[in-house]
């Protein structure tokens, strides 16, 4: 898997979610642009940056989909946060909401070994 940064990590997450929730369903910009809560031009270059690392596929006006090294990364990235996660929140007693931001600013910097 190849190190993203912490921007894309999140991008790429958006998007998975995104297609698991609306499985079927084309996958916008503006439907990523929503959910991360940017405007539809970072999510333009975030999908950009992300297809030129085969991560998922897009063209002009057509759907945006992940491929599946895209997937594979996308859920190892979520389980590596609910991973943190737990352990904020059952081990060091964190609650909730902190434990989630926490979470998703240490995923970010734990190694592809984890």
């Amino acid at each position: 898997m190849e190190k993203l940064s912490p921007a894309m990590e999140d991008y790429l997450k958006a998007i998975y979610s995104i297609s698991e929730f609306d499985s079927g369903n084309p996958i916008r910009i503006s439907d990523i642009a929503a959910r991360m809560g940017k405007s539809k031009a970072s999510a333009c270059y975030a999908t950009k940056t992300l297809s030129g690392r085969g991560l998922l596929t897009k063209s002009k006006y057509a759907a945006i989909r992940l491929t599946d090294a895209g997937a594979r990364q996308a859920e190892f990235i979520l389980k590596r946060n609910g991973v943190v996660r737990r352990f904020l929140k059952e081990v060091l007693k964190v609650g909730e909401r902190t434990a989630e931001a926490d979470a998703c600013g240490i995923e970010h910097v734990i190694s592809f070994e984890c």
